[in-house]
């Protein structure tokens, strides 16, 4: 979830596609659930937030 700012706590949703492509997927191969082995595409999603927020959302990324 966003970590700092007047957002904290708020929380976001991750979905995985396993679909190797060139350009973003359908969003039907989408999976909402932690990435698997073979991911290609991640999507995250941000709830609606109110004006004048913010937020910060970081990400610690693995390639192997």
């Amino acid at each position: 979830g966003l970590d700092c700012g007047t957002t904290n706590g708020t929380g976001m949703t991750v979905a995985y596609s396993t679909v190797a492509t060139p350009t973003p997927p359908a969003a039907a191969s989408f999976t909402t659930a932690n990435p698997v082995a073979g991911t290609q595409w991640l999507r995250w999603s941000v709830p609606i937030v109110g004006v004048g927020t913010s937020g910060c959302a970081c990400f610690r990324i693995r390639v192997n």
